[in-house]
């Protein structure tokens, strides 16, 4: 769609040589997010790993969902994560965290190697959550028919903002 010479901007652009193109913001804000410390994308992986051991095999999941229930958590399930759909990324993210520590004993005599990366990596995985709950705030206000690039500028200036406040 945005092609230099061959799509619908390019002939628009034929057509009204002043015209203003934008990317779509939510895109870029993909783009950005998608490029985590080595840090960061290490702990994610253990995340990942740990919800697939979990949700791929029937039993471990209803172990798990029993776990969960004894353990008076508010949720007893995990949500698995697409690639396809990055917003899941923070809902899995969340949803991990509130589990965490249920998540942790189910993984005691399953996977000591991938219990101890967790507990490692535990304030990453909440700076995360965070992080990504920011990201999937700030696209929930970009979803709409009345948004403008001024009201864009506007959730951008406050969410650059908050980045700053929280750095």
């Amino acid at each position: 769609m945005t092609g230099r010479h061959k799509s619908f901007i390019a002939h628009l652009k034929q057509a009204v040589p002043n015209v203003l193109a934008v990317h779509c913001v939510i895109q870029r804000q993909h783009l950005v997010a998608k490029h985590l410390s080595e840090r960061l994308h290490t702990s994610l992986h253990y995340v990942i790993t740990a919800v697939n051991k979990i949700r791929n095999n029937s039993l471990s999941d209803r172990l798990f969902s029993k776990l969960s229930s004894e353990n008076d958590e508010d949720f007893n399930r995990l949500l698995l994560y697409t690639e396809v759909r990055w917003l899941s990324k923070g809902i899995c993210l969340s949803r991990f965290y509130n589990l965490f520590d249920s998540v942790i004993e189910f993984l005691e005599f399953r996977d000591n190697v991938l219990q101890a990366n967790l507990i490692t990596s535990k304030n990453d995985i909440a700076y995360l959550t965070d992080l990504y709950k920011l990201f999937n705030d700030v696209n929930i206000q970009f979803q709409g028919d009345e948004f403008n690039l001024i009201k864009t500028k506007t959730v951008i200036a406050a969410f650059v903002g908050k980045l700053l406040m929280y750095k």
